[in-house]
Formats: C-alpha cells, sequence, structure tokens
C-alpha cells in the first residue's frame, strides 16, 4: 500500500460487483483489513454465505484498491 502525503489518508474499498455480477454494495475502509470487515459481514447478510472460504478471502483480498484520498475533517474526496 503506497503512503499518503502527509495530512491525507487513503480509503481503500472493494467492489462486491468485481466478484458477484450485479451486486452494487462497494466496501471502504481505512485499511485492507476494515474493507474485509464490512465485505464479510456484506457476505452473510445479501449473499447467505455462512462462511468465507479461503479462496473467495483471496479473490476479495486481490479485489481492494485505492479508493482516493481525503483529508480528515474536510469534505471526502472519495
Amino acid at each position: 500500500m503506497n503512503h499518503p502525503k502527509e495530512g491525507f489518508r487513503t480509503v481503500r474499498e472493494l467492489r462486491c460487483a468485481d466478484l458477484i455480477s450485479g451486486c452494487n454494495f462497494v466496501a471502504r475502509g481505512k485499511d485492507d483489513s476494515e474493507v474485509m470487515k464490512k465485505t464479510a459481514e456484506h457476505a452473510k447478510s445479501a449473499h447467505k454465505m455462512a462462511a468465507i472460504s479461503v479462496e473467495v478471502e483471496k479473490k476479495a483480498r486481490a479485489a481492494i484498491r485505492d479508493a482516493g484520498a481525503f483529508e480528515p475533517g474536510g469534505p471526502s474526496k472519495a
């Protein structure tokens, strides 16, 4: 992960549509762990996945990307 300029934070995101066609859910967080937590909660509730398999987790982690940067306390740039 790159290091954003001082005063800005990089937002990470995963678009469910990158894994499951037709799903518009987007998980955003300050790091990959936060994104994966939100993604797992979504997978359980929306896609009825009782557990995330290792294969699905690997695909999900590979699909996480930088969404942009924002200045804390300022308007979101993502």
